[in-house]
């Protein structure tokens, strides 16, 4: 699956909203068996153990707000990379399809915030 990337920079502990649309491969709403999702480093490391994080009772489309320790800077560089994935499962027929949906984006490091 192509990893999306968003063009917008969040601030360093500011506040960014992801909006997440659950689509088939058609691109029609689906409403998710259920769903989680995952904040990561581009290496894979977890950031602020937000890992499988569960989306209770989730619908065609949802919203998850990252902030504060999510896009806190962890390794001290001007733009740092983040990786959120949500992994999901809805019902085709009689099949269970998963999905997985990546969005990279970068946090800034503003002088005095961390």
């Amino acid at each position: 699956m192509r990893i999306q990337v968003l063009p917008v920079v969040a601030n360093e502990r500011g506040t960014l909203f992801m909006g997440i649309p659950f689509t088939d491969d058609a691109g029609v709403a689906v409403t998710p068996d259920s769903a989680v999702w995952s904040l990561t480093k581009t290496d894979g490391t977890v950031v602020n153990s937000r890992e499988d994080v569960v989306i209770s009772a989730p619908s065609s489309v949802e919203e998850v707000v990252l902030s504060g320790n999510d896009l806190a800077i962890l390794d001290g560089g001007e733009l740092e990379t983040r990786e959120f994935v949500v992994k999901w499962t809805w019902t085709r027929g009689a099949v269970v399809v998963p999905a997985n949906s990546p969005v990279r984006f970068q946090v800034r490091n503003l002088a005095g915030v961390g």
